[in-house]
């Protein structure tokens, strides 16, 4: 289990988290759903090790090596799409190997025969399939996503979201991912946490398999 044991996190004089606690699955999709606001990305920072708790701990399973995807792709412009994966993977395996992981990658979210094309020569779409490739190929053993797919249209979230699916069943790793949209957290989480409140809490933990309408009203009395 991922652990969060007694935290508290102050930012400008607002108590964001006072003595959260919460439990995560290791080999999961677990999703972190609220309002905007209410400390979605501090909880993912905390996990991805980006910022400390003013007061008590995370447990990680010893030796593991988070990684994160943010909101907006941070795709380096001045690469095509190859040396973009190959860039996070130079100082890890050898030139072949890289190529394996790359192409398979790519495979999965049908981007192959684009490889060698320009950033420049991408739709908005394919740039995020990118991202996520980046993401998953890059050897953590926990992935954290905060909200990847905020902003884009409809469209585009059912790309995406087939291709987070499509990466996710070939990996299996352990996946936080923060988003504020129900359709989301229900196609995409084995579990889903409700963090609501000020000072937040989880306040609900509900699994993939409950019932919809279930799922739904719990959920809107909560939101």
């Amino acid at each position: 289990m991922i652990k969060i044991e007694n935290v508290s996190i102050t930012y400008n004089n607002t108590c964001v988290f006072e003595n959260l606690n919460a439990e995560f699955h290791e080999g999961q999709v677990s999703c972190i759903l609220g309002a905007s606001g209410v400390g979605k990305t501090t909880l993912i920072r905390l996990l991805a090790g980006l910022v400390k708790p003013d007061t008590g701990r995370v447990i990680l399973p010893e030796g593991a090596k988070p990684s994160y995807v943010f909101q907006e792709p941070r795709l380096l412009p001045w690469y095509n799409v190859y040396n973009n994966l190959d860039f996070v993977l130079r100082d890890i395996y050898p030139k072949e190997r890289r190529r394996e992981i790359i192409m398979r990658y790519l495979k999965l979210v049908g981007l192959e025969e684009y490889k060698d094309a320009p950033l420049t020569d991408l739709s908005g779409g394919m740039i995020q399939r990118v991202s996520l490739c980046r993401a998953f190929i890059y050897p953590s053993d926990i992935l954290c996503l905060d909200e990847p797919f905020v902003g884009l249209d409809i469209k585009l979230k059912e790309e995406l979201t087939d291709a987070f699916s499509k990466i996710y069943e070939d990996d299996g790793r352990t996946v936080f991912f923060v988003t504020h949209s129900l359709d989301e957290a229900k196609n995409l989480a084995d579990t889903i946490y409700i963090l609501a409140g000020r000072p937040a809490k989880i306040a609900a933990v509900l699994e993939r398999d409950q019932c919809e309408q279930e799922l739904h009203s719990c959920l809107m009395e909560l939101l």
